[in-house]
């Protein structure tokens, strides 16, 4: 009986220890710079506003990818061989478009980029959650198509260059709900999603006319994935 009684402390001591491990804090996420949050939850994506339950909370680029960026990745071991976009005229991008968005790049390459940098590409549900958030809207401003052209790069040339700036619209109403920056416009953005054996790409771009016909948040495009593209260029996410 005395070795019964003296092994019933050692069992409750046991326990109560796993419980506090069990219990413990969650681990502290620490995101990369310049990343927004997407918090799992209900969303509507597609032209049809179909239901779409996001199952946990993932980090999105503020911006999209920009030549100077992806002129930084092909210096590195990760990016070595590979072909600079074709509108470069080089193996580095003109100054005058540094911090333009990239464009030009397949998306197996663009898929080697995020993998350098330790994100991935969205899919085209995670794609609609961050760029139309909790309410669902089809612009980045909201619901209204009036005056597109004044709030995102669509309908031809800005100055010189097909693409503006990352960010030229962020002061003019050209912003997300968590402030993502030119998910309308500029240039259409990769996803991992297929439709038909081609990806799906989203967003619309330079080539998009100012009456943007069906082009919304909710629309879906499409490109070839072996080829890079004049008016396709993508950003990341990020999960821990």
């Amino acid at each position: 009986m005395q070795l019964k009684l003296l092994l019933v402390p050692a069992v409750v001591v046991f326990a109560v220890g796993c419980t506090s491990t069990t219990n413990g804090p969650a681990p502290e996420v620490n995101p990369p710079a310049n990343v927004l949050k997407v918090a799992a939850g209900k969303y509507k994506v597609g032209t049809e506003n179909s239901d779409y339950t996001l199952s946990s909370d993932f980090w999105i680029d503020r911006n999209e990818v920009t030549n100077q960026e992806y002129a930084a990745f092909l210096a590195t071991e990760s990016g070595r061989g590979l072909a600079a976009p074709s509108h470069w005229g080089g193996n580095t991008p003109p100054a005058a478009i540094a911090n333009r968005p990239v464009r030009n790049v397949p998306y197996a390459d663009a898929m080697k980029f995020a993998t350098h940098h330790k994100k991935s590409l969205p899919t085209v549900q995670e794609w609609e959650a961050a760029a139309r958030g909790p309410k669902g809207s089809w612009f980045p401003w909201g619901d209204d198509p009036k005056k597109a052209n004044e709030k995102a790069q669509i309908g031809g040339y800005y100055d010189d260059e097909p693409t503006a700036p990352v960010g030229h619209f962020a002061d003019r109403g050209g912003n997300t709900w968590n402030n993502a920056r030119d998910m309308f416009g500029n240039v259409y953005e990769w996803t991992s999603s297929k439709q038909d054996g081609v990806h799906i790409v989203k967003g619309g771009s330079f080539q998009t006319p100012i009456s943007l016909g069906k082009v919304t948040l909710g629309y879906n495009g499409t490109a070839d994935p072996g080829s890079g593209h004049e008016g396709v260029g993508f950003r990341c996410i990020w999960r821990p």
